[in-house]
């Protein structure tokens, strides 16, 4: 979209501008009033400012040159059209754009204060790419014209780092700092809802427009100023959000700094401490919080869960009992502690955790996944189906809790029950597996004794697609987690499983979260394999290099056995 702006449609302007802006406004006046050739101007400034800047130069040089406003409200991928298309283009004196930023948006990772993969080198905009081709055809097109980008301080280092032919073209750099009151009134916009739950609703164009709105009004703010902490916290949560924890561990670490006091923010920056990996910070994190305020009851739950995950199961428990005396009635965290006396065997202890977490919340799927996990550990088949059962009427779409009931039926040696159980798959289920009999034995690995019994009585390929669909990477993850706590059993299960996914195309995102301790506690070479696996979880060397690496040429050079054997 583009707006022409002419003498009867002018509005009275208020010229407040500050000192400082008002020389730099003089210089680009000036500077446009002298140029009478093809030159690029390039004005760092707010969207706002920028329409108040064309507004204002319109009206001083409306008896010398004759101007356009061109608004780009979405991406492109080539200014030359936009230019070519304008009315009358030939008579125009000066063309301001403004929304050109919305080109560079999508190329923007994330990371504190424009680092990370914010210009990373491979993220030049389809605009900027053409821009830095076409000089020369813009130059000849439009030679008696002068381009004017009005741009907010990302899009301009944007320009400077991607668009560096373009930009030595230049014929003038102006910077606009934003006023004070326009400043106060984005940053009150931003910070208007700041509700974790509504980040998670953003897209990812609603989500960018954000984190850039939230840079360029930190770039603006006094770091003494509080909600300069405040837009730090929020776009934490946003990255969080969408689970890129590296950086909004960076944010919510910032605002530690900037006050020490900020109970909340430690313990956020803890948990994303925790979820990285990072126990030891994670720990250390939620004993900030709980030095400013001993009763904060999340940092004790959350201090308590790094600490179940390093195996520390007594002084997990610890914490959780002190967050239960601050706060008695949450399913939450009895459902922890549940985890953690199961993990020590206490399995009476652990259900009774898990039941009380359900007098509290009785709708708590996981609470009733977990106490069916612990009453199929104590071989009581029927009421741990009875827990699944809860959970598949919780939430219909669990994957967990098709794979556990299965396991249970198979496990209770009621093999009636259990056909009648399968029929109840989905039937619309895409095939990842062609052949699943001699496969199956490394897929499950030795939960599935009984599983043999039922080739003869169902469609085992169909049986088969509807568990592995249900599991997905959690198949091979939990094998992995599995040896990892064993390292002497045979790890050939793993691979198998990987094999059969990748077989069929099936491709998965691994959140892989690898306990620091567990590898710790191997020796060098069970250390030298785990890595290899790990390596191949994050993307870092493929299929082939993970078999060469194991010294396994193919699948079946381990897997030609026989489910009946």
């Amino acid at each position: 979209m583009s707006i022409a702006i002419n003498s009867t449609s002018i509005s009275t302007i208020q010229n407040d501008y500050t000192p400082e802006q008002e020389i730099e406004y003089q210089g680009l006046r000036n500077a446009l009033q002298w140029t009478d050739e093809f030159g690029l101007f390039f004005v760092q400034c707010s969207p706002a400012q920028g329409k108040q800047i064309y507004t204002r130069l319109t009206k001083d040089l409306l008896h010398e040159k004759q101007g356009h406003l061109l608004v780009l409200d979405k991406e492109i991928d080539d200014l030359y059209p936009e230019l070519a298309a304008l009315d009358k283009i030939q008579d125009l004196d000066m063309v301001f754009i403004l929304g050109l930023e919305k080109s560079f948006e999508r190329y923007i990772g994330a990371g504190y204060g424009g680092q990370g993969d914010y210009y990373r080198e491979d993220s030049v905009p389809r605009v900027l790419g053409c821009l830095n081709l076409e000089r020369e055809k813009l130059r000849d097109s439009f030679p008696n014209l002068s381009l004017v980008f009005l741009l907010p301080r990302f899009g301009m280092k944007y320009f400077i780092r991607r668009a560096k032919d373009c930009f030595d073209w230049q014929a003038g750099v102006f910077h606009f700092s934003t006023e004070k009151p326009l400043l106060e009134k984005q940053v009150s916009e931003l910070l208007k809802d700041t509700d974790f739950e509504h980040y998670k609703t953003l897209d990812n164009k609603e989500r960018i427009n954000q984190i850039v709105e939230m840079r360029a009004c930190l770039d603006e703010l006094d770091q003494n100023d509080e909600r300069y902490a405040e837009l730090l916290s929020k776009l934490g949560g946003v990255h969080l959000s969408k689970h890129q924890l590296e950086f909004a561990a960076e944010y919510y670490e910032q605002v530690t700094i900037i006050n020490p006091n900020n109970i909340k923010a430690w313990d956020i920056y803890g948990s994303s401490l925790h979820v990285l990996g990072r126990y030891e910070e994670a720990i250390a994190s939620f004993e900030k919080a709980l030095e400013i305020d001993s009763h904060y009851k999340q940092a004790w739950f959350n201090k308590g869960n790094v600490l179940d995950d390093l195996d520390l199961y007594n002084e997990a428990i610890t914490c959780y009992k002190t967050a239960l005396i601050i706060a008695p009635k949450d399913a939450h965290i009895w459902n922890a502690l549940g985890n953690s006396l199961k993990n020590l065997n206490k399995h009476e202890e652990a259900i009774a955790s898990y039941n009380k977490a359900l007098e509290i919340k009785s709708n708590y799927k996981y609470a009733w996944g977990n106490k069916g996990n612990v009453l199929r550990s104590l071989k009581m088949y029927e009421e741990a189906i009875i827990c699944y059962d809860k959970v598949l009427e919780i939430d219909p779409n669990d994957t967990n809790a098709p794979f556990n009931k299965f396991i249970a039926n198979c496990q209770s040696g009621k093999l009636g029950e259990q056909l009648q159980f399968i029929t109840t798959f989905p039937e619309s289920i895409e095939p990842i597996i062609n052949i699943a009999k001699k496969k199956i034995k490394g897929v499950f690995y030795q939960s599935l004794q009984n599983i043999s019994l039922l080739f003869s009585s169902f469609d085992t390929e169909k049986l088969l697609d509807s568990l592995i669909s249900s599991s997905k990477n959690s198949i091979v993850l939990r094998l992995f987690n599995t040896w990892l706590t064993n390292p002497t059993t045979d790890w050939q299960p793993i691979l198998n499983a990987i094999e059969i996914l990748e077989a069929n195309n099936y491709k998965t995102d691994w959140h892989l979260r690898i306990i620091s301790t567990k590898l710790e506690k191997l020796t060098p070479a069970q250390r030298n394999l785990a890595n290899t696996f790990i390596h191949f979880f994050e993307n870092k060397i493929t299929l082939q290099e993970l078999r060469m690496c194991l010294g396994v040429d193919t699948l079946e050079k381990y897997n030609d056995i026989a489910i009946n054997e």
